[in-house]
């Protein structure tokens, strides 16, 4: 018997869901292909259309509904959540977390690597289930020469709005060329929007300089997952009345990426174990928020911290008779959500090695020192956003 094939979707050129243009063939893999010529794959492909900023692209579903996805590994996600949420609502676009309901998908900002499986995982489901709604990447870091990037978005028929933030990843992103309907673009980091936030400013309101401030990444720490992100089937759950608390602050509202039942979702308790369910998690959480942190000593006499307190007392000696934190209070498991923001705003200065925390505190105006790793995304997110900070400094 004959295969029959039934044609279910036809678009005009340059016209996508929603009203949002699309990519036009020319600028697609469906162009006349240009002469072969020797280098990386795609390299026969035409270059992916180039986007403006991201709040322009997001603007173009004004009064549409989207479905935010965010990693929920630390306290920094849940700062780029708060952001991207407060950015998606100022261009007029809805958030809805059933993704049946969804008219345009939102992967929130992060790092998408080779060994880093989870992060691709969820845009290809996406693709897969809802192939006819568009999807945008917040700006991201990208390090990839294994993964299979294209096969990701092959399943679309609508377009793919992907950003990064930094040099060397819009590079990675161009160098893949991958076919429509893929659009790239270069942005600032989501944090950067924390400061149109009513969170931000009452953190503003609690700004002191009380302490010398180090957060320091410690991954022996912390429970692995995947790249050594913290058990993305962790729910962080908010069980206190704090007036630092953002309206939609609750994480326990949304499901986790392993979809957890929410009789099994638990906020992490200060050891790093899971608090309970229910009204015993509650009350694990209200301690919690009750008991002092314990700074340890030993984080204090790391290589990096000991380097840190000498950088700032050479080059700001007023502070070196200041207390030093020091600790990577921003892993959950480790101190709590309001409590590592409100340490944030008390510090006369931060040095640390999490993107994240070296936003917050330069829209804080504090003084700030980073330093990169081995991978590209902090030096290349310094050098593409903070670079002409006077009070950021890398070392």
């Amino acid at each position: 018997m004959a295969a029959k094939i039934t044609i279910t979707h036809v678009r005009p050129a340059g016209f996508g869901l929603g009203g949002v243009p699309a990519p036009l063939p020319s600028q697609s893999a469906f162009a006349k292909p240009a002469a072969p010529a020797s280098g990386p794959a795609g390299a026969g492909l035409a270059p992916m259309p180039r986007l403006g900023p991201v709040e322009d692209t997001l603007a173009k579903f004004e009064g549409k509904r989207a479905h935010l996805l965010h990693a929920r590994g630390d306290h920094g996600d849940r700062l780029a959540e708060i952001a991207a949420e407060s950015l998606l609502h100022a261009v007029g676009v809805y958030t809805v977390r059933n993704p049946d309901k969804a008219d345009v998908f939102v992967v929130g900002s992060g790092s998408f690597c080779d060994d880093f499986k989870a992060g691709f995982d969820t845009i290809d489901a996406l693709s897969r289930k809802f192939p006819t709604k568009p999807l945008v990447v917040l700006p991201s870091s990208f390090h990839l020469h294994a993964a299979d990037v294209a096969r990701v978005f092959m399943a679309r028929i609508e377009a793919a709005y992907v950003y990064a933030r930094d040099a060397h990843s819009i590079e990675v992103l161009e160098e893949m060329r991958i076919p429509w309907p893929v659009s790239i673009g270069l942005d600032d980091d989501v944090t950067f929007h924390l400061r149109n936030t009513e969170f931000f400013q009452q953190l503003l309101a609690m700004r002191a300089e009380k302490h010398l401030l180090v957060i320091e990444r410690r991954e022996g720490s912390r429970r692995k997952h995947h790249n050594g992100d913290g058990d993305a089937s962790v729910q962080l759950e908010v069980t206190s009345v704090h007036p630092l608390l953002p309206p939609s602050a609750s994480f326990s509202d949304t499901p986790t990426p392993a979809q957890l039942p929410a009789d099994e979702a638990a906020a992490p308790d200060g050891n790093g174990k899971a608090g309970g369910a229910g009204v015993v998690g509650r009350l694990k959480g209200i301690a919690r928020a009750l008991t002092p942190h314990r700074w340890p000593k030993d984080a204090a006499q790391t290589p990096f911290a000991k380097l840190a307190v000498e950088r700032v007392g050479t080059e700001m000696p007023t502070l070196k008779d200041l207390p030093v934190l020091a600790d990577d209070i921003a892993d959950p498991a480790v101190c709590g959500f309001n409590r590592f923001a409100e340490t944030v705003a008390t510090a006369a200065a931060v040095v640390t090695d999490r993107v994240p925390v070296a936003i917050l505190a330069t829209l804080l105006d504090k003084p700030v020192w980073v330093r990169p790793g081995t991978y590209h995304k902090t030096r290349g997110v310094f050098r593409h956003s903070l670079a002409m900070r006077k009070n950021v400094r890398l070392i």
